[in-house]
């Protein structure tokens, strides 16, 4: 169903909170799916998002985010356990 849901979909500079990180190349923890999913993230079951910018050679090469079904689902240590992507 998720990969159904999702396929084809494009996010601009600006749009959602994907597209806030991109523009402002910072970290999002916790953020509402909602925000880059409207009314289809209760039905995926995602509750929280973390999205940060990737770099490549000094330039912005796009926005990883991951999607959990936990509210809050992403903690301080967790991210700090994992390594926070710092941009050059």
């Amino acid at each position: 169903m998720m990969r159904a849901a999702l396929a084809g979909r494009n996010v601009r500079v600006g749009e959602g909170m994907a597209g806030w990180v991109a523009a402002n190349r910072r970290t999002s923890v916790n953020a509402d799916p909602a925000l880059d999913f409207g009314d289809l993230a209760s039905r995926l079951g995602v509750r929280s998002c973390l999205s940060t910018p990737v770099f490549a050679l000094g330039h912005l090469a796009g926005v990883l985010s991951v999607y959990s079904p936990a509210a809050g689902g992403f903690s301080a240590f967790a991210i700090s356990r994992h390594g926070t992507p710092i941009p050059n």
